[in-house]
């Protein structure tokens, strides 16, 4: 006799919500109401529809259910006990439900008090079914082949499966499914009409190698199937809490080693924390599935510990995109396994499905292999094997763990020390030489368990390895010539070592190299491009173009860019093979350029006279770097090194006259452009034809210096004097004349006339000349005295001196000159009677200069 509500009752909760809702049910006489275990009725028969709420009610040791329900009263429309558990189920009228539970939470003999809730099955079918279909669908991902290596299963084990029911099918035959329990329909038929269960059920024990649906984890043991949840009507199942904690209880006491729950609800539940630790009691593992609504809340009974919560990933290790995941501080998902699964459904159709509800019956599988293998092992033991040899998951999952059967099997089994041993290296020994090619290995190897590592050892080096199942390596040897010894080294689970070594002829060297055109060169429509290497090159290919590679190169073909965009680099590609296979590509850049260059030329560097060390800076347009050659009379004087279009022209310093001047840009392309300017030169200063004062010159005072007929091709800047090499003044207009005050300086002066064509040229003209501003000395040696009375003609003796020289000497009678002498002795003569009767006589005496001597006056009177 099954401990459970009527079947009307069950449908009610089967469709109420986890609150407040409820189920509407007909009118029905008492005897309808009551379970074939009740002991108590409801207190009401109604006579109307009634919308019901449902609730669990967990009693304290040793009380009396009746009397709980005795002092509800009549609210109470009919009850059934949980089986196992001191806890009872209820309906009540909905609007009676708050205050229902308000009051037997304040009754002592009451321990808890919930609404029932409800729970869902977290595999949803997937119609276009993208898995493998060889029967192990992402068995590979948790390394399930390699714990079959330790064992398949045993028929004393049994794995309850709570879900939908299991149907037994062409992979779940009658003899491997258990007698169950339906707590959906209150009676023994648990036949799957969902096919959630039985998709569950296959992949925990469905039978290897018949050939259709998939072979499930733990091929001997058995299934105890306990129906708790029914099809909705989108297509998925659900069940109440009070169902699912009635069915743990049944599964526990039944004999299940291991109890899979692959559904789940949002809310916790005391009624079913208590079927877990009742389970947890009686020995049984309980696996649940962590849940598929893409959040980090908690699912029950998958987060009661020491439930085994599990979570869906995808064949990469990483979250399915509706997997439920960890939060960062609170990682209650305990073990991450591949959640998609291809298997026979209920009616023996093949169908996929996925979801955390398929990942669920895997960890549930390979606790049965654990068991299989160690069947002393305690539940307890077996949940630290499943988590202790499974390897940390993606760190998506923040915490939980990857599955990892193979470890699990290792980690419970007995000691292995047998080594693999490798059959075949997969290294062709037929004579092919082996070349730098990428190349595939596949060894055959042969092991008592599971091969985990796989590894090809060249010259003491490993230079290829796998991890996975099929131990296929990939590896493009390098650097080999000649035979060469190859050894293939494989390593167990347990760390047994396993080797085979082949020797091979190889041949991996190939060298080829563009001789033109050089990387980063710039072209122009058909260039030839030679290629050079390996006398055993076989063949080379540029952009399209088959090179004839007889005899030992260097290659030529022509590759056509004119079609190509100026400005542009472009990739030139040459794909070489030698005869032994090896493949070799030649890669570099060239610019593309159609054009010539254009040349601009600074009108302002081209003035009617160029003169001195000349600078050019023209401007270059251009897709390519440019060199720029000058050119004066076709001769070639400068030139750039096409990073810059500075030309400089020192030698103009010495050159005058006229010249033709050629800028010329030649591109990378090699097209030219050419801009000609003739140009006149003066490098040369003014002519003069003369200066004044001239050499050893007399001068006095301030004088006038000149230059006169100065001429220069540019014209004339400006003449500048100096004096003893002091600045005197300047004059840019000609006649050029500047006035020099002499103070009273005495003795040798140099005269420097600078004179300045308009381009900067000079010419410098010096004179020494002698300056004199002292007058000389003059003395009347013999004459008549002051006041003395003269008659007839007179003479004057003076004596005149001077560093310069004396001009002349002058006799003053009254201011007029009446005599000169120029010669010394200095003799001057009077004839008084020509002069007034009154006389004032003076000498005046003038060196060369010009500097002049009076004598004080005189004063003679005639007779």
């Amino acid at each position: 006799m099954t401990a459970r509500l009527p079947s009307v009752l069950l449908a009610a909760l089967l469709t109420a919500g986890s609150g407040s809702g409820g189920a509407v049910i007909a009118s029905a006489p008492v005897d309808q109401l009551r379970g074939p275990d009740a002991t108590l009725v409801a207190r009401v028969e109604p006579t109307t529809p009634v919308e019901t709420a449902t609730l669990v009610i967990g009693l304290a040791p040793g009380t009396d259910a009746a009397a709980v329900l005795t002092r509800l009263g009549p609210s109470v429309i009919d009850e059934q006990p949980i089986a196992g558990l001191a806890a009872i189920v209820i309906r009540v009228p909905a609007p009676q439900r708050t205050a229902t539970l308000a009051a037997l939470r304040a009754d002592p003999a009451v321990r808890y008090a919930e609404s029932d809730s409800t729970a869902y099955g977290m595999a949803v079918p997937d119609p276009e079914d993208p898995l493998r279909t060889d029967g192990t669908d992402g068995f590979a991902v948790n390394r399930i082949p390699a714990a079959w290596s330790w064992s398949t299963g045993a028929a004393d084990v049994t794995v309850a499966v709570l879900d939908s029911g299991v149907s037994p099918n062409a992979d779940l035959d009658d003899g491997r499914v258990l007698p169950g329990h339906d707590f959906v329909n209150d009676d023994d038929d648990a036949t799957d009409d969902h096919g959630h269960g039985t998709m569950i059920a296959g992949t925990i024990a469905g039978k290897a190698g018949n050939g259709v649906g998939g072979a499930g984890v733990c091929w001997q043991c058995k299934v105890l199937p306990v129906k708790v949840l029914r099809p909705t009507d989108t297509g998925g199942t659900s069940g109440s809490y009070a169902d699912i904690a009635a069915g743990l209880v049944w599964a526990a006491d039944h004999g299940a080693d291991i109890i899979n729950v692959s559904l789940g609800g949002a809310s916790d539940s005391q009624v079913i924390r208590d079927a877990v630790a009742h389970a947890v009691d009686a020995g049984a593992l309980v696996v649940a599935a962590a849940g598929d609504k893409r959040v980090t809340t908690r699912m029950y009974p998958a987060a009661i510990e020491p439930v085994i919560a599990v979570g869906g990933t995808d064949e990469k290790g990483k979250p399915l995109p509706s997997s439920n995941t960890n939060p960062a501080q609170d990682p209650w998902i305990d073990l991450v396994a591949h959640g998609a699964r291809r298997g026979l459904d209920h009616t023996g159709k093949e169908t996929g499905w996925t979801g955390s509800s398929t990942a669920t019956p895997l960890v549930s599988g390979a606790a049965a292999l654990a068991l299989a293998l160690r069947p002393q092992a305690t539940a307890t033991q077996v949940r630290a094997a499943l988590l202790d040899g499974s390897d940390p998951a993606d760190p998506a999952w923040r915490g939980a763990r990857r599955l990892d059967a193979g470890k699990v099997t290792r980690l419970v089994g007995p000691a292995d020390t047998e080594p693999p041993v490798v059959e075949q290296t997969g290294m062709s020994l037929d004579g092919t030489t082996l070349c730098h090619c990428p190349r595939r290995f596949q060894p055959r190897v042969t092991d008592n368990r599971d091969v985990v590592r796989a590894e090809i050892v060249v010259g003491g080096k490993v230079v290829a390895t796998s991890t996975t199942a099929s131990l296929s390596m990939a590896w493009s040897p390098t650097m080999l010539n000649g035979a060469v010894a190859v050894t293939v080294r494989v390593y167990d689970s347990s760390g047994n070592v396993g080797t085979r070594t082949d020797t091979g002829d190889f041949d991996t060297s190939l060298s080829a190299a563009f001789v033109t055109p050089v990387p980063y060169q710039v072209v122009d429509g058909h260039t030839p491009v030679t290629i050079s290497g390996d006398p055993d090159i076989a063949k080379i290919v540029v952009h399209g173009h088959t090179i004839d590679t007889t005899g030992e190169g260097p290659w030529t073909t022509t590759v056509d860019f004119s079609t190509s965009q100026t400005g542009k680099w472009e990739y030139l590609v040459a794909y070489i093979t030698d005869r032994a296979g090896n493949e070799y590509v030649l890669t570099e850049y060239v610019g593309i350029d159609h054009d010539t260059p254009a040349i601009t030329l600074d009108p302002r560097q081209f003035p009617k006279i160029l003169h001195g060390p000349l600078r050019f800076t023209p401007s270059v347009t251009d897709s390519s770097l440019v060199q720029l050659t000058l050119l004066v009379d076709g001769k070639e004087v400068a030139r750039t090194d096409r990073h810059h279009n500075i030309l400089d022209w020192p030698a103009a310093a010495k050159l005058t006259g006229k010249r033709t001047l050629t800028f010329r840009g030649t591109d990378e392309a090699g097209h030219t452009s050419e801009v000609t300017r003739t140009v006149t030169l003066d490098n040369t200063g003014p002519t003069v034809r003369s200066v004044a004062p001239g050499d050893k010159a007399l001068r006095r005072g301030t004088f006038t210096a000149t230059a006169t007929a100065v001429s220069d091709p540019a014209g004339i800047s400006q003449v500048d004097l100096y004096a003893n090499g002091a600045y005197v003044g300047s004059d840019n207009r000609a006649p050029y004349a500047i006035s020099v005050p002499t103070g009273r300086r005495n003795g040798r002066v140099t005269l420097l006339w600078a004179i300045y064509d308009m381009v900067g040229n000079k010419t410098n003209i010096t004179r020494s000349i002698t300056v004199d501003n002292k007058a000389p000395t003059v003395t009347i040696t013999n004459a008549p005295k002051n006041e003395a009375k003269v008659k007839g003609t007179v003479k004057v003796v003076v004596s005149a001196k001077d560093t310069a020289g004396m001009a002349r000497v002058e006799l003053l009678v009254n201011n007029k000159i009446v005599a000169t002498d120029k010669t010394a002795p200095y003799t001057l003569r009077v004839a008084t009677t020509k002069q007034k009767k009154a006389m004032t006589v003076r000498v005046r005496g003038y060196d060369k200069p010009g500097n002049a001597t009076t004598t004080a006056p005189r004063t003679w009177r005639r007779r």
